[in-house]
């Protein structure tokens, strides 16, 4: 049976490996009807999936994944985003660049595990994107450094990993604040990575959290159990999605594959009333 719904999709805009055309083709493909583009830090190419999802009669939410940091890394995605404000846009601009820097860093310590890459070459596979990790794992595995894009994270670039490096980030309260700014409604993305889960959450359903995505990627049955008491708990939506990003060599959850409950969506746009 595959989902209806699938809110946490990403292109070759951010990190994904397929273009808006391609990924929102394959999502009418495999039968959805609703669904979420929420590239990291951009919203380069919601005007194109919106207007593909119309021609092909699939819903598409404006969306967006951001980067926050309290005791390591929180995302924090916007959903039915007025994506075009001006001071939103030179935000997320503002996070693009970082990534620059930080991806230059990355590699100054993968070169000292005696896997040097290029900068320029990560460059290329991010194409216009801003450069992020999937790239760089990308090119590890180009290199033969590695034998799939998981690998990369488990071993070294991922949260603790040795060629890990942290960057300049608001915290999880201001990109709730900022989702909110223009419109949009806030979710806590992927909960299941972040650390002090029970002491973040309750700060950020102050700021105006409206869900946590309990339906994501392999949670087992208990996770999610787990998730959506704590969604129920604090009066949040129950959200969910694949976290798709077009590739297959690393154990993803395949577009559409999780099951996220139509109800969803509709519990969703009351709140934006």
């Amino acid at each position: 049976m595959a989902s209806l719904v699938d809110l946490h999709l990403h292109s070759t805009a951010s990190d994904g490996a397929q273009t808006v055309e391609d990924l929102i083709g394959l999502a009418a493909q495999v039968g959805l009807k609703t669904i979420a583009l929420t590239d990291h830090d951009t919203t380069a190419a919601l005007d194109q999936a919106l207007e593909i999802g119309q021609r092909l009669g699939l819903e598409v939410i404006p969306g967006v994944e951001l980067s926050s940091e309290e005791d390591g890394e929180v995302h924090i995605l916007g959903y039915f985003i007025q994506y075009k404000n001006v001071a939103f846009q030179k935000a997320l601009e503002r996070f693009r660049f970082l990534r620059y820097g930080r991806t230059q860093l990355i590699l100054e310590k993968l070169a000292a595990l005696g896997m040097p890459l290029e900068f320029e070459r990560v460059l290329q596979i991010a194409g216009d994107a801003a450069p992020q990790r999937p790239h760089i794992a990308e090119a590890l595995k180009e290199k033969g450094y590695i034998q799939n894009v998981s690998d990369a994270f488990q071993l070294y670039i991922g949260n603790d990993g040795p060629a890990y490096v942290r960057t300049e980030k608001v915290t999880p309260v201001e990109a709730v604040e900022l989702v909110q700014s223009v419109g949009g409604l806030a979710v806590l993305a992927h909960p299941n990575y972040v650390k002090n889960l029970e002491q973040v959450l309750p700060k950020i359903v102050e700021a105006g959290l409206t869900g946590l995505e309990v339906y994501y990627g392999h949670n087992s049955d208990e996770e999610v159990a787990y998730y959506k008491a704590l969604a129920v708990q604090h009066n949040l939506v129950p959200t969910g999605g694949s976290d798709w990003h077009g590739r297959d060599d690393g154990g993803q959850v395949y577009i559409g594959e999780r099951i996220v409950p139509p109800e969803v969506i509709v519990q969703l746009k009351a709140r934006l009333k």
